[in-house]
């Protein structure tokens, strides 16, 4: 049997990076808020749906039939299931379940509208995969402890800059004027909302100046007008996760 490694590649790992940045902005965010560890259940679980996810999508393609695809899964499936037990037994509070409950049905949603019409990813697809990635930023915070507040705080500003930031980044691989506008308006209704945000005592002013640096960002990127390669975007957005991350983490903690 052929066991070549490029084949159980294929069966495991998504060809598109973009969702390793997604979880990686849930990690960077929801970890750090929490008191203790419980949370990392939900990333380790995370990272094994989107491996189950790349073999279902193996198996229906004839070229990578047989049993690599099924082996992934049954292994997935496996780690799935024991990473939300650890999470269960270990969280201090039973309600993330509720955070990673609405991440699992947007996300399941997404999955299905993909299978249902599997045309280039339209924007709204991908801005319901940001929303789930939200949600599962709230259950990896509630998980770890933090209180309902941050969870929530989290969540808004993690899915609204992810959603925001696929036209950003279809401007500079794609071009055209309809991505680069939709992008602003984007950016600057986030930073509407964090200054409103800001103002209601809602949350800390470190957010806002996340907001603020969002918006700055993306005006510079479009005016600068310059069609990068695909690899060059996704390290300038994975670079700017961080940023992202220390001023939530930042800000709600010591703000």
């Amino acid at each position: 049997m052929d066991l070549a490694p490029r084949t159980w590649r294929e069966s495991m790992l998504p060809a598109e990076h973009g969702v390793w940045g997604y979880i990686t902005a849930a990690a960077l965010v929801g970890l750090p808020l929490g008191s203790h560890p419980a949370g990392i259940g939900i990333v380790v679980f995370m990272i094994a749906a989107v491996v189950g996810r790349q073999a279902i999508q193996a198996r229906r393609r004839k070229n990578l039939g047989g049993r690599r695809p099924l082996i992934v899964l049954l292994c997935a499936g496996m780690v799935v299931v024991s990473s939300l037990g650890m999470t269960w037994y270990l969280a201090g509070y039973p309600d993330w379940s509720l955070w990673c409950m609405g991440g699992l049905i947007l996300g399941g949603g997404q999955y299905l509208w993909e299978w249902w019409r599997p045309t280039p990813r339209p924007w709204l697809r991908s801005a319901l995969g940001g929303i789930a990635v939200a949600c599962m930023t709230g259950a990896i915070a509630r998980a770890g402890g933090a209180v309902n507040h941050w969870c929530l705080v989290s969540a808004v500003v993690v899915g609204s800059n992810l959603i925001a930031m696929v036209p950003l980044v279809r401007s500079q691989s794609r071009g055209g004027t309809a991505w680069t506008r939709l992008a602003i308006i984007l950016q600057v209704l986030i930073l509407a909302l964090g200054i409103a945000g800001w103002l209601l005592d809602f949350i800390p002013v470190a957010v806002t100046l996340v907001c603020l640096l969002g918006f700055l960002r993306c005006l510079w990127i479009t005016r600068r007008g310059a069609q990068l390669s695909s690899q060059a975007i996704g390290l300038h957005e994975l670079a700017w996760l961080p940023v992202i991350a220390i001023g939530v983490v930042f800000g709600l903690r010591f703000g």
